[in-house]
Protein backbone atom coordinates (compact mmCIF):
# COMPACT_ATOMS: atom_id res chain seq x y z
CA UNK A 1 0.00 0.00 0.00
CA UNK A 2 1.50 3.37 -0.80
CA UNK A 3 0.76 6.81 0.76
CA UNK A 4 0.46 9.69 -0.88
CA UNK A 5 1.58 13.36 1.20
CA UNK A 6 -1.12 15.49 0.78
CA UNK A 7 0.26 18.39 3.44
CA UNK A 8 2.90 18.44 6.15
CA UNK A 9 1.48 16.66 8.78
CA UNK A 10 -1.15 14.35 6.60
CA UNK A 11 -1.41 11.08 5.21
CA UNK A 12 -3.99 9.68 2.49
CA UNK A 13 -3.59 5.85 1.73
CA UNK A 14 -5.85 5.29 -1.24
CA UNK A 15 -8.35 7.28 -0.21
CA UNK A 16 -9.44 5.61 3.09
CA UNK A 17 -8.65 7.76 5.46
CA UNK A 18 -6.86 10.80 6.35
CA UNK A 19 -4.65 10.76 9.47
CA UNK A 20 -3.02 13.82 10.62
CA UNK A 21 0.13 13.22 12.05
CA UNK A 22 -0.33 15.54 15.19
CA UNK A 23 -2.83 13.58 16.07
CA UNK A 24 -0.99 10.63 16.15
CA UNK A 25 2.24 11.40 17.71
CA UNK A 26 1.02 14.71 19.62
CA UNK A 27 1.08 13.31 22.93
CA UNK A 28 4.33 11.45 22.43
CA UNK A 29 6.50 14.43 22.20
CA UNK A 30 8.35 14.03 25.18
CA UNK A 31 11.62 15.45 24.03
CA UNK A 32 12.73 18.64 25.41
CA UNK A 33 11.41 22.47 23.60
CA UNK A 34 14.97 23.94 23.34
CA UNK A 35 16.06 21.86 20.28
CA UNK A 36 12.83 23.52 18.89
CA UNK A 37 13.64 26.66 19.78
CA UNK A 38 14.72 29.74 17.47
CA UNK A 39 17.88 29.71 18.87
CA UNK A 40 18.77 26.24 18.51
CA UNK A 41 16.87 26.42 14.71
CA UNK A 42 19.10 29.27 13.94
CA UNK A 43 22.27 28.02 15.30
CA UNK A 44 22.00 24.36 13.28
CA UNK A 45 21.02 26.70 10.09
CA UNK A 46 24.24 27.88 10.35
CA UNK A 47 26.43 25.09 10.31
CA UNK A 48 27.28 23.03 7.33
CA UNK A 49 26.96 19.55 6.91
CA UNK A 50 30.38 18.50 8.40
CA UNK A 51 30.15 20.47 11.56
CA UNK A 52 26.51 19.43 12.37
CA UNK A 53 27.64 15.90 11.95
CA UNK A 54 29.97 16.32 14.30
CA UNK A 55 28.01 18.05 16.76
CA UNK A 56 25.99 14.40 16.48
CA UNK A 57 28.30 11.82 16.82
CA UNK A 58 29.78 14.13 19.66
CA UNK A 59 26.53 13.97 21.43
CA UNK A 60 26.18 10.48 20.59
CA UNK A 61 29.79 9.86 22.36
CA UNK A 62 28.72 11.57 25.58
CA UNK A 63 25.65 9.74 25.69
CA UNK A 64 27.52 6.47 25.39
CA UNK A 65 30.23 8.13 28.08
CA UNK A 66 27.79 8.53 30.45
CA UNK A 67 26.07 5.64 29.91
CA UNK A 68 29.63 3.70 30.06
CA UNK A 69 30.52 5.31 33.37
CA UNK A 70 27.01 4.60 35.21
CA UNK A 71 27.40 0.90 34.38
CA UNK A 72 31.26 0.75 35.79
CA UNK A 73 29.64 2.49 38.84
CA UNK A 74 27.30 -0.01 39.54
CA UNK A 75 29.32 -2.82 38.65
CA UNK A 76 32.05 -1.73 41.20
CA UNK A 77 29.40 -1.44 43.53
CA UNK A 78 27.99 -4.88 42.63
CA UNK A 79 31.92 -6.08 42.85
CA UNK A 80 31.98 -4.56 46.59
CA UNK A 81 28.91 -6.29 47.62
CA UNK A 82 30.45 -9.64 46.39
CA UNK A 83 33.70 -9.27 48.07
CA UNK A 84 31.83 -7.95 51.36
CA UNK A 85 29.38 -11.48 51.14
CA UNK A 86 32.24 -14.12 49.97
CA UNK A 87 35.32 -12.29 52.44
CA UNK A 88 32.91 -11.33 55.42
CA UNK A 89 29.55 -13.18 55.27
CA UNK A 90 30.46 -16.27 53.51
CA UNK A 91 33.21 -17.36 56.10
CA UNK A 92 31.48 -16.24 59.18
CA UNK A 93 29.04 -18.82 57.70
CA UNK A 94 31.05 -21.40 57.48
CA UNK A 95 32.67 -21.00 61.03
CA UNK A 96 29.53 -21.03 62.36
CA UNK A 97 28.35 -24.07 60.20
CA UNK A 98 31.50 -25.94 61.28
CA UNK A 99 31.95 -24.63 65.30
CA UNK A 100 27.74 -26.23 65.43
CA UNK A 101 29.05 -29.66 64.27
CA UNK A 102 31.47 -29.55 66.40
CA UNK A 103 29.17 -28.98 69.13
CA UNK A 104 26.24 -31.72 67.97
CA UNK A 105 29.28 -34.16 67.86
CA UNK A 106 29.91 -33.78 71.35
CA UNK A 107 26.67 -33.83 72.39
CA UNK A 108 26.65 -36.99 70.79
CA UNK A 109 29.37 -38.26 72.31
CA UNK A 110 28.35 -37.34 75.89
CA UNK A 111 25.16 -39.55 75.15
CA UNK A 112 27.25 -42.14 74.70
CA UNK A 113 29.15 -41.71 77.39
CA UNK A 114 26.16 -41.49 79.56
CA UNK A 115 24.69 -45.17 78.12
CA UNK A 116 27.83 -46.72 78.50
CA UNK A 117 28.00 -49.38 81.29
CA UNK A 118 32.12 -49.99 80.15
CA UNK A 119 34.86 -47.62 81.37
CA UNK A 120 36.97 -48.43 78.36
CA UNK A 121 34.10 -47.16 76.13
CA UNK A 122 33.77 -43.76 78.51
CA UNK A 123 37.37 -43.09 78.03
CA UNK A 124 37.59 -43.34 74.67
CA UNK A 125 34.67 -41.08 74.20
CA UNK A 126 35.82 -38.54 76.78
CA UNK A 127 39.13 -38.47 75.11
CA UNK A 128 37.40 -37.39 71.94
CA UNK A 129 34.91 -35.19 73.89
CA UNK A 130 37.75 -33.18 74.91
CA UNK A 131 39.08 -33.40 71.53
CA UNK A 132 36.02 -32.06 70.14
CA UNK A 133 36.41 -29.36 73.09
CA UNK A 134 39.26 -28.11 71.82
CA UNK A 135 38.24 -27.91 68.03
CA UNK A 136 35.31 -26.09 69.11
CA UNK A 137 37.06 -23.49 71.58
CA UNK A 138 38.91 -22.60 68.58
CA UNK A 139 36.01 -22.43 66.19
CA UNK A 140 34.83 -19.94 68.80
CA UNK A 141 38.33 -18.12 69.41
CA UNK A 142 37.92 -18.14 65.57
CA UNK A 143 34.62 -16.50 65.53
CA UNK A 144 35.53 -14.11 68.16
CA UNK A 145 37.98 -12.70 66.00
CA UNK A 146 35.84 -11.61 62.98
CA UNK A 147 34.23 -8.09 62.78
CA UNK A 148 30.75 -8.43 64.29
CA UNK A 149 28.20 -6.30 64.52
CA UNK A 150 25.42 -5.99 67.26
CA UNK A 151 23.23 -8.45 66.55
CA UNK A 152 26.14 -10.90 65.87
CA UNK A 153 27.49 -10.13 69.34
CA UNK A 154 24.17 -10.17 70.97
CA UNK A 155 23.87 -13.66 69.80
CA UNK A 156 27.45 -15.25 70.47
CA UNK A 157 26.72 -13.60 73.85
CA UNK A 158 24.14 -16.09 74.21
CA UNK A 159 25.96 -19.30 73.39
CA UNK A 160 28.89 -17.71 75.68
CA UNK A 161 26.17 -17.89 78.24
CA UNK A 162 24.63 -21.36 77.82
CA UNK A 163 28.27 -23.02 76.87
CA UNK A 164 29.14 -21.90 80.09
CA UNK A 165 27.68 -24.15 82.69
CA UNK A 166 28.98 -27.16 80.37
CA UNK A 167 32.10 -25.81 81.40
CA UNK A 168 31.80 -26.49 85.00
CA UNK A 169 31.50 -30.59 84.48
Amino acid sequence: MSAIVKSPGQIVQRGHFVISLSQCFGTLRQYPTWIESPQMNALLSKLRIAPRLFVSFFVVLLVMAAIAGIALWRLQAGNDIAGYLVNDKLSKQQIAADWLGAVELNGTRAVAIAKSDSLEVGEYFQKQLDDGDRIAAALQEKMQGTAMDSEEKTLFGAVAARRAPRSLL
